[in-house]
């Protein structure tokens, strides 16, 4: 190590005589540690500012040092971490200790803690310091106070100029590809909007395949779809389910937000131990019931989409059922990986690396996982991007689903009957999974450590087999929205239903309370909960769908078929893609502790929740849209160019379906007589423009209003 390196360190750490900036940027230790807190980060803006004129750099004489910022983490020494530690576990090599009412006993009593948090402190020191030099410094803190334990330096900045890396170079370019087609795309179709006037003739040159392709892009005409609350009439009694997954997308936000939150950097993190034992609480520490809510209708609208199909053609192209899914998903799955390669040129802070640079890492690895629909099952537990899990699943079960779905289309009974043998068989796979492992009932909020946390959910939560009963159970309400889709139901018994199944829910969703204050399980009562309860909350939703989808729902129905639900529900897929990131980037921003509470919990929610849905606008727009357009155009037949394709338009035609598992999708290769298409189209199909009356442009009726998740 060089000399004016080591001397600079050496002044800095026993006189600071140079710069009394650098001391001031140090984090240094306040009150409250007791009580968690224990991130102290100094000023890390006011380190990288700093010029040392005095201290020349050791690589190049003609260069002064700057402040270098270094963040330290310093865990005391522990016996070995237990598996599946408690909020309230003592530690018992020091339960003597602990049961004294004093400082040392309540040290003791929350000794636990430091296997999921850890001090820690910023140090600014010049630029020519070395990391093991930062060491050796920080090491020193503790040991005056006799404390033994393990010192890291996780990181160490100074002050760079801006980079980047071919990764990044590479997304910036798709991104500005996108760009350009939709400004390309927008600019034709407002172009050709305003050349048709009041004509009801479209222009000759939309039938050409590569316009419709370009306008495919179209930014206007993908936000019109996007906000269009129309329904076709054949489709309304289906709205309900566009408040169902926009108030299950919140509910998820809400739920990470609590889940993914820093503890390390707030102000009282230990006050994390009385939010479990909270009965109203037990909605946030029990919301991962919610995507069972999702995988419900997910396998409805899939079974109703091709039985409705099958009303009109014959046959299932078992390809095209896959490759739709496929060709959905993918693309703003594939960007929001791709942003998060773009991280690092976002932002920085203290504990910006330290949030992100596991993620990005595992994205880097892993990343091929996600787009192939098996990161659930390979390379588990080093997840590119955790909450994608739910996509995995989902492309399996509807893969899956075809055992059910294939007889359901010829003999119904057999169908029927595999599914009630695949929700009775995979959900005593999750029971005895939960039972062979000795795991808890569910993923308790009694644990607070993420690795618990991953080891609890990769062999049961992750994987489909506990989320097949819901699945499958959802299959079921799309057989009888197709063969019955007006039931009439007698009060007596929607009173029955109502008390029946709200109660089952608020027992499954509140039968955690117990447990998370300590409670101890049987394995008998584990085993049991593990493999019921996934299904009985989805029972539960499965009758508030089906009164609601059938005409029984009274004032519940109008509620969630209000159209403000609808614009919002459709993009519940991104918005559930890009929440995590928003919160991630949020976290690795903080320069500072945060005071735990409720109220800054909500504080964060609503921000999380409103950056979200801007960008999921964009993303959306962006890279979701346009991709169902063209899926129109090359699986649709909105592709061809005879000349004779497309009659005039004569009447308004129906705004395309922006994001429907519902509409009817051409999975065989059935022929279309000269003249006709599958469905008239504003983008890829006949009819791409709208004609005009009094100057002004009618807005159609919407074909369906539901996105999958």
């Amino acid at each position: 190590m060089p000399t004016e390196c080591r001397m600079s360190c050496w002044i800095f750490y026993n006189e600071f005589r140079f710069h009394g900036d650098l001391f001031d940027a140090w984090g240094k230790p306040g009150g409250g540690m007791f009580v968690g807190n224990l991130g102290h980060l100094g000023d890390y803006d006011e380190c990288l500012d700093l010029e040392m004129p005095e201290l020349k750099d050791p690589d190049d004489p003609s260069k002064h040092q700057r402040g270098k910022y270094c963040l330290s983490q310093f865990q005391p020494l522990l016996p070995p971490k237990p598996r599946l530690y408690t909020l309230y576990h003592v530690i018992p090599e020091l339960r003597n200790i602990s049961e004294k009412q004093t400082s040392f006993g309540a040290t003791a009593r929350n000794a636990h803690w430091f296997y999921l948090l850890r001090f820690r402190m910023g140090a600014c020191v010049p630029s020519a310091c070395t990391k093991e030099d930062v060491h050796n410094i920080m090491a020193q803190i503790p040991s005056q106070f006799n404390i033994k334990g393990t010192t890291d330096i996780v990181t160490c900045e100074t002050k760079q100029s801006f980079t980047v890396t071919n990764g990044q170079i590479a997304v910036l370019a798709v991104i500005g590809l996108f760009a350009l087609l939709l400004f390309i795309g927008t600019a034709l179709d407002v172009i050709t909007i305003l050349r048709q006037g009041d004509d009801p003739e479209p222009p000759t040159i939309t039938k050409n395949t590569f316009y419709k392709v370009l306008v495919s892009f179209s930014v206007y005409t993908n936000y019109m779809k996007l906000i269009n609350v129309s329904q076709k009439e054949e489709n309304k009694h289906l709205s309900a389910v566009n408040g169902v997954r926009y108030i299950t997308v919140t509910w998820v936000i809400v739920g990470h937000s609590y889940l993914y939150a820093d503890y390390n950097q707030m102000t009282q993190g230990m006050r994390l131990a009385k939010l479990p034992p909270n009965f109203w609480f037990q909605v946030v520490a029990n919301a991962m019931l919610t995507v069972d809510t999702f995988f419900l209708m997910s396998g409805m609208l899939v079974t109703y989409g091709v039985l409705k199909a099958q009303e009109k053609r014959k046959g299932l192209n078992i390809f095209m059922y896959i490759f739709h899914r496929f060709w959905r998903l993918t693309p703003p799955y594939a960007m929001t990986i791709a942003f998060l390669i773009l991280a690092p040129i976002l932002g920085s802070g203290p504990v910006w690396k330290v949030t992100l640079d596991p993620l990005i890492k595992n994205c880097q690895a892993n990343w091929w996982t996600n787009l192939l629909y098996v990161n659930n099952f390979v390379n588990t537990y080093d997840f590119c991007l955790e909450h994608t899990w739910y996509l995995g699943v989902d492309m399996q079960l509807h893969i899956l689903g075809l055992c059910v779905l294939l007889p359901l289309l010829r003999w119904p009974k057999l169908g029927l009957f595999v599914g009630v043998v695949l929700t009775i068989g995979l959900a005593a796979v999750t029971a005895i999974i939960n039972l062979i492992n000795d795991f808890p009932p569910s993923l308790l909020g009694l644990f607070p450590d993420p690795e618990d946390r991953t080891f609890l959910e990769v062999p049961t939560y992750f994987k489909p087999y506990g989320h097949a009963g819901p699945y499958f159970l959802g299959m079921l309400l799309g057989y009888i929205l197709i063969k019955k889709p007006k039931v009439v139901v007698p009060r007596v018994w929607r009173v029955i239903g109502w008390l029946f199944f709200s109660t089952t829910q608020c027992a499954v969703l509140y039968g955690v309370y117990g447990w998370n204050n300590g409670y101890p399980w049987t394995p008998t009562t584990a085993t049991l909960y593990a493999g019921v309860s996934k299904l009985a909350w989805s029972a539960g939703i499965f009758w508030m769908m089906f009164v609601c989808l059938t005409g029984n729902g009274g004032i519940i129905n109008r509620i969630l078929s209000w159209k403000f639900w609808t614009p919002m529900a459709r993009l519940s897929y991104v918005f559930y893609l890009l929440h995590p990131l928003v919160i991630w980037v949020h976290e690795a921003f903080a320069h500072s502790n945060t005071y735990t509470s409720h109220y800054f919990w909500v504080y964060n929610i609503l921000g999380h929740y409103m950056i979200t849905m801007v960008l999921s606008l964009i993303v959306s727009l962006t890279f979701e849209a346009p991709f169902l357009a063209l899926e129109k155009i090359l699986f649709g037949g909105g592709g061809r160019d005879k000349g004779d394709s497309t009659p005039p338009l004569k009447k308004v035609p129906e705004l395309p379906n922006y994001d429907s598992e519902m509409r009817s999708r051409n999975f065989t290769h059935a022929k279309y007589p000269e003249g006709q298409t599958n469905g008239s189209y504003r983008n890829g199909g006949e009819g791409l423009y709208r004609p005009r009356e009094n100057g002004h442009h009618k807005t159609g009726q919407e074909n369906g209003a539901f996105c999958r998740l």
